[in-house]
């Protein structure tokens, strides 16, 4: 273990003891911020509200995004196959991007600036990232791109694939949209980082992001084990302690107590190739892992069927927000 987890370790053990007042005030904090998401706060954690939820959604609505494109960059992708797979385990990990998309997305990534901590203000060409870590004086452990939506052509085609889009429908229900794309780094550090706040997506936690929402994530690196793995439990989006589910304190029990109840051959650490990707509902307990030797960079897809924060997956950011570090 790294200096880095061990604080990190430590950090999340502090967060579990986050005084009750200060949780009140981060739920009415999010009634004023998300009225409508309150509902999904409130049901959308428990199994059986999803499920039968997705049920209405796929019997009573019809289809709100037709797609126009026909040929799918995807050609050898089973839906029926992912589909099934999503349902038992709640993932999916036989689907890659062709070449030509994952240059098309590094020569964005390299043309265009990041923003460190996901902060507006620390805009910075990848490049540059030893010049920003040093004008800190603590290394950056995520750096997040922004409006990529727009600016990223590939994306936008991933975005607009019929066989995503048929995934998407068919598990979610008719109703489903594309709610964004996240597109960060995240670095190998010691000790600690200026950014200590991202440390979040590192512990176990599932996303609420709906009441069925799922993310087309790829890899834009090659990821190994010291690379910063995506790790999730298998069919933990199904199975789930009912302490877990009603806890409306913290989506984040201890990892000691997700391996006593899922068993250790549950948990799966995903690795592959650039442009390796996987299918993932976001009710699965999972967790993204520190790069221990190689930085890694990740893409994540989201379909929901309602987007209560445009600016909660990265993608969003007003022009005039955006400027450079120092």
């Amino acid at each position: 273990m790294t200096n880095f987890e061990k604080v990190f370790t430590e950090s999340e053990s502090i967060k579990r003891q986050i005084p009750f007042q200060d949780r009140i005030d981060y739920f009415l904090k999010q009634v004023v911020l998300k009225p409508r998401w309150i509902l999904v706060f409130l049901l959308a954690r428990f199994t059986l509200v999803r499920l039968i939820h997705q049920q209405i959604y796929q019997v009573f609505f019809s289809a709100s995004n037709p797609i126009t494109r026909k040929a799918s960059l995807f050609p050898e992708l089973d839906s029926h196959k992912a589909i099934n797979s999503l349902n038992k385990d709640g993932i999916f990990d036989c689907i890659s991007l062709p070449e030509s998309i994952v240059k098309e997305i590094l020569d964005f990534v390299y043309a265009s600036k990041c923003y460190g901590g996901g902060k507006p203000h620390f805009g910075f060409k990848i490049d540059a990232k030893r010049e920003l870590d040093a004008a800190y004086d603590k290394p950056f452990f995520v750096a997040k791109y922004f409006n990529v939506s727009e600016s990223c052509s590939a994306i936008r085609k991933l975005a607009q694939d019929p066989k995503i889009w048929q995934i998407a429908t068919t598990y979610i229900g008719k109703k489903a949209k594309y709610t964004g794309a996240s597109l960060y780094w995240t670095f190998p550090v010691e000790d600690s980082s200026y950014d200590s706040d991202q440390l979040g997506f590192c512990q176990y936690h599932y996303d609420l992001d709906d009441f069925a929402s799922i993310r087309f994530s790829f890899y834009l690196t090659d990821v190994d084990l010291d690379a910063g793995p995506h790790i999730c439990i298998l069919g933990s989006h199904r199975l789930r302690a009912f302490f877990h589910e009603a806890n409306y304190f913290s989506r984040r029990p201890a990892e000691q107590q997700l391996k006593n109840f899922y068993g250790e051959n549950k948990i799966i650490s995903l690795t592959g190739k650039a442009g390796s990707g996987f299918i993932e509902d976001t009710f699965c307990f999972h967790r993204g892992s520190v790069p221990k030797s190689t930085r890694r960079l990740f893409l994540q897809l989201h379909f929901a069927v309602n987007n209560y924060n445009p600016t909660e997956h990265h993608d969003y950011r007003a022009v005039e927000e955006l400027r450079d570090f120092g």
